[in-house]
């Protein structure tokens, strides 16, 4: 009965927070890049992230919110770093997540849980990057230019293309890492930030089924070093090679001849991304 009274009080709290402040940005919108600093004095950018294939979970809040607390207790954003981070036990690269503390006035006291003004130790047992910048305006600003405040806590999730996927205000029970890592998987394949490097971000192999080489036919916008793997489907990596690729259209090829016949996944990766495409083996 307890755990649902608080349910409801921290729903009730995170509608009633700056509702006149800036909205999140839209489902699909492309957002600008935008580079803050950690507690730790670590400079992070989001373009760096997305271009090297990260989907971004930013989480806006502050140390005296109920429903902030709330999510930071759920360990949700915790567990998808720990699994899917730089790092990750299930698939590592594949998210990142910021923290920013968006109240100007908090202090590292706060953020520690050590004054009235917090509702706990936001920063024990947190890998992922702290952001409490002292001027809070350019982050409301990146959510919507000339806002002056924000609903607390907001998320944002952003796909590697740089357009938005998920936007919410207010914290729901409902979610889960799962919840995340659906929506995560609906970010567009292979739109890693290769789309600077390429003309095109799918892979055109040939010939698909292959019985002794596989073309990889690319159109290049720019000059770059790529490494190309080979995986079976339990993501083992079986060959490789690397090349330097220049712009225009190039073909590599790749020797499979010893290959077992099977479902393969040829990756290419770059320093703005990878990209994956399956083949078959005959």
């Amino acid at each position: 009965m307890k755990k649902s009274a608080f349910t409801i009080l921290c729903l009730l709290m995170a509608m009633a927070f700056n509702r006149a402040g800036a909205q999140p940005l839209a489902v699909g919108a492309v957002v600008d890049d935008i580079k803050l600093k950690t507690i730790y004095g670590d400079s992070v950018s989001l373009y760096s992230y997305l271009d090297q294939g990260y989907t971004v979970l930013i989480d806006i809040s502050a140390t005296w919110c109920a429903p902030c607390w709330y999510f930071r207790q759920s360990h949700i954003a915790e567990d998808l770093y720990k699994h899917y981070g730089p790092n990750g036990t299930v698939q590592p690269g594949r998210i990142m997540v910021w923290f920013i503390e968006g109240d100007n006035t908090t202090t590292s006291a706060d953020l520690a849980g050590n004054t009235g003004a917090s509702q706990g130790d936001w920063v024990t047992g947190v890998d992922y990057p702290i952001i409490d910048y002292p001027n809070f305006t350019p982050v409301i600003h990146f959510l919507q230019p000339g806002a002056t405040s924000i609903a607390f806590p907001t998320f944002l999730l952003i796909c590697p293309n740089r357009k938005v996927i998920f936007n919410a205000e207010g914290f729901s029970p409902n979610w889960t890492e799962a919840y995340f890592v659906e929506r995560m998987n609906d970010c567009p394949p292979g739109m890693t930030g290769m789309d600077q490097v390429f003309k095109t971000t799918e892979l055109s192999l040939s010939p698909n089924p292959a019985r002794s080489q596989l073309n990889i036919v690319m159109d290049l916008l720019v000059a770059t070093d790529a490494t190309f793997r080979v995986t079976n489907i339990m993501g083992q990596v079986i060959s490789g090679k690397t090349a330097a690729l220049q712009p225009g259209r190039q073909t590599e090829q790749l020797d499979i001849s010893s290959l077992p016949p099977g479902m393969y996944v040829l990756s290419v990766s770059t320093s703005k991304g990878v990209l994956q495409q399956k083949f078959v083996k005959q």
